[in-house]
């Protein structure tokens, strides 16, 4: 507004020199802006770790009250860092400033309120009310553009992203190391059962070897007892615990015990006439698979000259 005193003023610089117009012209410009201040948006921005929120407003002095009478809108982002994304809501609102002291009456509620309260003082804006299931939230917040507000917002989107792509990854390796785990468990649950069978299996390879000690010091006996007519046969006792199969016993039979190829056919006839299965089955065995044995009742030959026994 341009008061009475002012036309007067300009109304007596028209009438001078072009200089003092020029300057008038400024002045009233001045006094015109400073006349729509009241008219200018305040913002305000805080930036927590659940939440961000931005108030702004407009202000018109009250003709007989001498409060400000507040006109804006509430903007409160809360962020889940659970489900990586921010939830955004909007009020408008209308308030009072009286002194320092603040009261803001939203549209709608936000965070379950529709009533916030609180001081200002120069570029800090504090507010409380009472959020979701009863809580008391404190905010301060500091003065802010709508430019701040966004760029705040783009911040906080962008370490939401890294927060959910840093948590797959550890996800993942989490899971990996799990079934790196669960396979390591096995693996060492095996070796242990492999130590057990290991302390189990010692005193029967003593034995073994002391009978093998006792063999070498009268491997004639064997060959005593089945000239003497014993039924005796070569067995593996358990080749996959001892390592061992009836080749190679037949062997240590030729080359440590002395037994010629005659004795090898006679213990291996004994041991097929010795099986727990019928006499068609004997047969069958002797006459598919054994048939040199035959040669121990003078129907073959060659026994001890073939593959495995040189």
């Amino acid at each position: 507004m341009v008061h009475a005193q002012t036309r007067d003023a300009v109304r007596g610089l028209l009438r001078g020199p072009a200089g003092a117009v020029t300057f008038l012209l400024v002045a009233v410009v001045g006094l015109s802006a400073c006349g729509h201040s009241g008219d200018e948006g305040t913002g305000y921005l805080a930036k927590r770790a659940d939440r961000i929120v931005f108030v702004e407003w407009t202000q018109a002095q009250g003709a007989t009250s001498g409060a400000a009478h507040l006109n804006g809108s509430a903007t409160l982002a809360l962020i889940d860092t659970k489900k990586f994304n921010l939830l955004t809501d909007v009020a408008s609102f209308t308030g009072t400033m009286q002194g320092s002291a603040v009261a803001l009456a939203l549209s709608k509620p936000l965070d379950a309120s529709s009533s916030w309260s609180g001081t200002v003082s120069g570029e800090l804006l504090t507010l409380s009310y009472t959020g979701t299931g009863g809580a008391s939230v404190s905010l301060t917040l500091h003065s802010a553009s709508q430019d701040d507000y966004n760029s705040a917002i783009a911040s906080e989107q962008q370490a939401l992203a890294d927060l959910k792509s840093g948590k797959t990854a550890a996800t993942t390796a989490d899971k990996g190391k799990a079934g790196v785990d669960k396979w390591s468990a096995i693996v060492q649950k095996d070796l242990d059962k492999v130590a057990a069978d290991a302390a189990a299996v010692t005193p029967a390879v003593g034995a073994v070897t002391s009978a093998n000690d006792r063999a070498d010091a009268d491997k004639e006996s064997a060959r005593r007892l089945l000239a003497a007519g014993v039924k005796v046969t070569i067995n593996t006792d358990d080749p996959g615990l001892m390592g061992i199969d009836l080749t190679h016993e037949l062997k240590v039979a030729r080359d440590a015990l002395g037994f010629t190829t005659d004795d090898l056919r006679a213990v291996t006839s004994n041991a097929i006439e010795a099986s727990f299965v019928p006499d068609e089955v004997k047969a069958g065995l002797r006459a598919r698979h054994f048939g040199w044995v035959l040669g121990y009742e003078g129907l073959g030959e060659g026994f001890g000259e073939g593959e495995g026994f040189s």
